[in-house]
């Protein structure tokens, strides 16, 4: 749901040198979105003919789910706007081939492109609106958003993408569940039936935390472990829930927005779904207000973390929170870069989300009210080790030989 203070958690080291990644000279995000709506008949006409042949297979399924009420499946997303959020938001070619030819590689490329091209963030949908304006986005504001590449948080990017994958012909679920032992904080999707009948998988694009495969919820009771990005994580399985575990280091759990998960190792609980019942989008009213600022918030640490944006450029993590520029580094390490006055902090959003429209940051900034730092050298950058687990599975190398 939220970024889960796990980036804010790394005990930085003072760095003297100057910086191997200055705002300045920083390689731009890569974005393509293409303004005229051009969109391709057989795409169109694929996509048609695979949705009806897949609805049959899983109508049964969602007539026996007593919660998924025509709320959720009334929220509409064309086959023109399908097909030009796949070859245009996403830049994803052929699609209309690849979901005759390899539905599961196409829903691997979805999952993966979203975390590349779509930020996750509370710039526009919370702090560039006034807060006696604060609501709930719509599905047109959604819809418009998504479309345009701008993201927002896990309500936005993955009910949008449960009416992407319904339209495509995917036998997909909406869930929820605890965030940080909140309920009801998160929305997610589970897949049915990708390619086998009884296959299930979690396909989540706004986590925050990276998940960039669909993770196949064939193991018994707990999955193995995963590392992507600068993320170490795991799964366990119950007979009706889904437990989320990401590693935190001890020293650095008083920092995170852990609250009352404190365990004697370094796996932290962040997450539990529950995987065996639809929710439609009223199950998560009250809290999605406080979350979109439209309730005055309760005391929460997931509120604390301020104005952010985070993005994944080529697989490394690039988040932006308030005056705080953390970019995960080739050589494993994070840096933290403090950002002094207002004109560094929309630079820094320009080379790494330009998606997010400058008068919206501008507003957000002004909401925001910073008041900045004065400038400290032994502050400017700091870094700090990310660690990674030897035997952790990458799940890229292992979709990449099926």
């Amino acid at each position: 749901m939220f970024s889960c203070g796990l980036i804010s958690s790394f005990r930085p080291c003072i760095v003297t040198a100057s910086s191997s990644y200055p705002v300045s000279q920083c390689m731009s995000h890569s974005y393509i979105l293409s303004n005229p709506m051009k969109f391709c008949h057989k795409s169109i006409k694929s996509i048609a003919i695979s949705k009806l042949i897949h609805q049959k297979a899983h109508k049964k399924d969602r007539q026996k789910c007593s919660s998924q009420t025509p709320v959720l499946d009334s929220l509409r997303l064309t086959s023109h706007e399908a097909c030009h959020y796949l070859r245009h938001t996403l830049g994803i070619d052929s699609a209309d081939t690849k979901l005759s030819r390899d539905r599961f590689g196409l829903l691997r490329e979805i999952t993966l492109r979203s975390h590349f091209r779509q930020p996750f963030q509370n710039v526009t949908n919370t702090y560039a609106i006034p807060l006696s304006e604060r609501r709930i986005p719509s599905w047109d504001e959604i819809k418009q958003t998504m479309l345009a590449g701008q993201g927002g948080v896990c309500y936005e990017l993955n009910v949008f993408t449960n009416r992407l994958l319904a339209v495509l012909g995917y036998n997909v679920h909406l869930i929820g569940g605890k965030f940080m032992g909140h309920d009801r904080y998160h929305v997610t999707n589970i897949v049915h039936d990708v390619e086998v009948k009884g296959q299930r998988h979690l396909v989540e694009v706004g986590a925050s935390d990276p998940t960039f495969h669909p993770i196949p919820l064939d193991f018994e009771e707990e999955s193995p472990v995963y590392q992507d990005s600068f993320l170490t994580y795991k799964f366990k399985l119950g007979r009706n829930d889904l437990q989320r575990f990401h590693v935190i280091r001890k020293s650095d759990s008083d920092s995170s927005l852990l609250e009352d998960h404190t365990h004697p190792t370094n796996w932290r609980l962040i997450s539990e779904m529950d995987i065996a019942t639809d929710r439609d989008l009223d199950y998560f009213k009250e809290p999605m207000s406080y979350v979109f600022n439209a309730l005055p918030r309760p005391k929460m640490k997931m509120f604390d973390e301020g104005m952010f944006a985070m993005i994944y450029e080529n697989g490394k993590m690039v988040y932006i929170r308030d005056n705080l520029l953390y970019l995960e580094r080739n050589d494993n390490t994070e840096e933290r870069r403090v950002l002094w006055s207002t004109d560094e902090v929309l630079e820094a959003y320009s080379r790494f989300m330009p998606m997010i429209p400058n008068e919206r940051k501008l507003l957000g900034l002004k909401n925001r009210n910073l008041v900045f730092p004065p400038w400290d050298k032994d502050k400017c950058v700091t870094v700090s080790p990310i660690v990674r687990y030897g035997n952790a599975v990458d799940l890229s190398k292992i979709y990449a030989t099926k």
